[in-house]
């Protein structure tokens, strides 16, 4: 009797000690989850620190000014110098110069 008792109170705790290191929140499964879950923020956390790096560069280029600078503006802004030509080329085929540029007789065709 005291024999089967201790047999199926061992087997209780075993079932317990099974479901805490397989299937409870922080068993194999749930580490296994978290280990894939970690992965995948490293390489998210790799590409925002690429990205930071770059946007550090750009950041250091704007604070000297320049020509990086008259660049960036100008290609935001499709602003172009008074010496400079601008062409549109549209669906027909046919070339025009950019409006202030026919304005001043400057354009194409």
């Amino acid at each position: 009797m005291v024999r089967k008792l201790l047999i199926g109170i061992l087997l209780l705790v075993n079932c317990l000690l099974f479901y805490g290191v397989v299937l409870s929140d922080k068993g194999l499964f749930s580490l296994r989850r978290m280990r894939v879950e970690r992965d995948e923020l490293a390489a998210v956390t790799d590409v925002l620190k690429e990205n930071s790096q770059d946007l550090s560069q750009e950041i250091l280029l704007f604070k000297k000014g320049g020509e990086y600078t008259e660049r960036i503006i100008r290609d935001k802004t499709n602003f172009i110098k008074d010496d400079e030509v601008v062409y549109i080329i549209g669906s027909g085929g046919k070339t025009v110069a950019a409006p202030g540029q026919i304005e001043r007789g400057i354009g194409g065709q």
